[in-house]
């Protein structure tokens, strides 16, 4: 099974960006359109730690958000909902979701009250 390289990815979801944080930390973003009904993540956490934002659960009621990690490395992917000053997202009541090891995946949709995980 092939993955596609970052170059390959940007260009198949242009609205996908990797920023360094801290110099040890990646943050994965998306720019989630409400046009869109399936979201996929190929996360590749080989060189760093990857988190992974999903946006703010009522606005994007039963879309489905898919999260792979495709490397061996030894770096988990953290997937992690939507928090603000007065709002609290949770994956089932967690506030974060982890994918350790190669070929962990999840898939999630928010029902209106909380992310589920598949």
């Amino acid at each position: 099974m092939s993955f596609l390289s970052f170059s390959e990815r940007f260009r198949t979801f242009p609205d996908l960006f990797v920023r360094q944080l801290d110099n040890s930390f990646a943050q994965v973003e998306r720019e989630f359109r409400k046009k869109s009904s399936n979201v996929r993540f190929f996360t590749d956490a080989s060189a760093n730690p990857q988190l992974v934002y999903l946006p703010f659960g009522p606005t994007v009621p039963d879309r489905v958000y898919f999260v792979v990690k495709t490397d061996a490395g030894p770096h988990p992917v953290t997937i992690i909902p939507f928090s603000d000053a007065t709002v609290i997202d949770t994956i089932e009541g967690d506030s974060f979701w982890l994918l350790p090891n190669q070929y962990d995946k999840v898939t999630l949709v928010y029902d209106g009250g909380v992310w589920f995980k598949f």
